[in-house]
């Protein structure tokens, strides 16, 4: 079936703002927040443990999952005086992507959840790993607003520092679960005193280059580090990770594809208390795509920076703060667990990728210097694009 995307003209989208990046001759480090509307941007669990539980955690032999399951003027008329020595780009063409159905109605897989292994679609092989209570399949959209809906089908994927679960919880039912749970660092847990000086393979937080090259300009860089440059900085400014928790996709890329696409938001306990950017305290997202052109980071925000609690754009925030002043309210945030928190948007990460080539992508979150104050990250809607753009994430929904 020819398909640009599901519901909507995501592959269309990215090779037009391929093109437009190519022509310009600029570097296309994301686009994130809420600033982007100015310049035309839109706007039951898997696994079983309690917080305690270290059955699971970081370190546990990881667990393997697989599913195999025009308008035109008349001749010789003058319709404008402005004349162009380069003509518009042709519209970008469009692709056969693998495209299905959602399968996650009655399947708690976290694959299906975000939309693989569904018949026809794309097809991953992949893998856990952390405390078991990190990763929930999440059904319906949190809270009371219409903010966090699941982006494809009914469910998405969650995972988190602490125990995936408590994110869709009211603060209510988190006192009630855990009567010591302060509200301002709730929910809080640390599975294990473990501490990673260095996350597991393939991510390398390192630096690819310090003239700002990254591997898309410079193809020998890649395996080096973190093509993205975006991780060195804030991870070396903590003193090791901890409740560490990763999801892995394994696959190869389809015929006649060159780009992939993933949405995810992100939330965390860390706002307000702990947004000071010269703190050691600190959560951090990655989305490490593993592949021929590019090894390093995915997501980051307009800025350059990587997907964490104090270097990110959060779009919602409901508590005042040095960079919210009073009320600083987020109806966003209301009924589940970021009362009186911060989370970004819904956004989309999108990347290039080599048809017939084997790569790996990892979702991992973890806390830096301590386990306390937890963070989340929803993730669904995987899919191929027909871009070849460098890696870039903007708003949707």
């Amino acid at each position: 079936m020819r398909r640009f995307g599901r519901g909507r003209p995501r592959s269309v989208a990215l090779a037009f703002a391929s093109s437009l990046a190519l022509a310009a001759g600029c570097e296309v480090h994301g686009l994130v927040g809420s600033d982007l509307a100015a310049t035309g941007g839109g706007s039951g669990g898997f696994g079983s443990g309690s917080g305690g539980s270290e059955g699971g955690e970081t370190g546990a032999p990881t667990t393997a999952i697989t599913d195999p399951g025009e308008s035109s003027a008349a001749d010789g008329e003058e319709t404008s005086s402005i004349l162009f020595d380069v003509p518009p780009p042709d519209a970008p063409a469009s692709c056969d992507v693998p495209y299905a159905l959602p399968c996650d109605g009655t399947s708690n897989d976290p694959f299906h959840a975000l939309g693989l292994n569904c018949d026809g679609g794309p097809s991953v092989t992949g893998t856990f790993r952390g405390n078991d209570s990190a990763m929930t399949v999440h059904q319906g959209k949190l809270g009371n607003s219409s903010a966090y809906p699941p982006r494809e089908g009914s469910k998405f994927v969650i995972l988190s520092t602490g125990v995936a679960t408590d994110l869709a919880l009211t603060p209510a039912e988190l006192q009630a679960a855990d009567p010591s749970c302060v509200p301002l660092a709730c929910p809080s847990t640390q599975h294990s005193s473990e501490v990673l000086a260095l996350l597991p393979e393939p991510i390398d937080v390192r630096q690819v280059s310090k003239e700002g090259v990254d591997c898309l300009e410079d193809t020998t860089l890649v395996g080096t580090g973190d093509c993205s440059n975006t991780l060195f900085e804030q991870y070396v400014a903590g003193s090791g990770a901890m409740d560490y928790a990763e999801l892995r996709i394994d696959t190869v890329v389809p015929r006649g594809v060159d780009g992939l696409a993933y949405d995810f938001a992100f939330f965390s306990v860390e706002y307000p208390t702990w947004i000071d950017h010269a703190s050691p305290f600190n959560d951090m997202y990655v989305a490490w795509l593993e592949s021929e052109n590019w090894t390093g980071n995915v997501s980051f925000d307009e800025f350059g920076h990587p997907i964490s609690a104090m270097g990110v754009f959060l779009d919602y925030k409901d508590a005042p703060s040095a960079a919210c002043p009073e009320p600083c309210n987020a109806p966003e945030l209301q009924g589940f667990a970021m009362e009186g928190h911060a989370a970004t948007k819904w956004l989309e990460t999108t990347a290039p990728v080599v048809e017939g080539e084997v790569i790996s992508l990892l979702f991992a979150i973890f806390d830096l210097t301590d386990g306390s104050y937890d963070s989340m990250v929803a993730l669904d809607h995987f899919e191929w694009t027909c871009s070849d753009a460098p890696p870039f994430t903007r708003p949707v929904g």
